[in-house]
């Protein structure tokens, strides 16, 4: 709470992102350790701290911009294959594979990737491995129309 931090749905635990305040046009840069939120039309959790840092506390929630700085790296891709579509990541194995297993009636190509991170250990739902971004976006939005929300991994 103290910490500067955020929680998100589909980034990867570790993940850094620039969270800017649209009303006042305060920016920090914050770090992605938990998951949520899961209140419909939110996109990202903000500890106290960083609501604090961005004045948006008092007022609780806020139109903010996310923007992605740093995403941990994967050593999953090989070959000539370089995009992969990301849907969730997780620190526990199981929410990992109840997602799976729901995205298991939408596409055949998905898959759990595991990866450490700084000591800490991600499970990551991904889709597919592509050799083109355009082939990797159309079955973004074909898993998209299914209410997931699909991040397009460049590797």
């Amino acid at each position: 709470m103290h910490e500067i931090s955020a929680a998100h749905r589909t980034l990867p635990l570790g993940s850094w992102v620039q969270v800017t305040h649209l009303e006042n046009g305060r920016s920090i840069r914050v770090r992605v350790n938990d998951r949520g939120p899961f209140i419909e039309g939110r996109i990202i959790d903000l500890s106290y701290a960083a609501a604090r840092a961005l004045g948006m506390v008092r007022q609780g929630v806020a139109w903010v911009s996310v923007w992605p700085l740093q995403v941990p790296g994967s050593r999953l891709v090989t070959g000539p294959k370089a995009y992969t579509l990301q849907v969730g990541s997780f620190l526990t194995e199981q929410n990992a594979v109840t997602l799976k297993t729901r995205l298991d009636a939408v596409t055949s190509e998905a898959y759990i990737s595991k990866i450490n991170v700084d000591g800490q250990t991600y499970y990551r739902v991904r889709v597919g491995n592509f050799d083109s971004r355009e082939a990797a976006k159309g079955v973004a939005l074909e898993v998209a129309t299914y209410g997931y929300t699909v991040i397009l991994i460049d590797e």
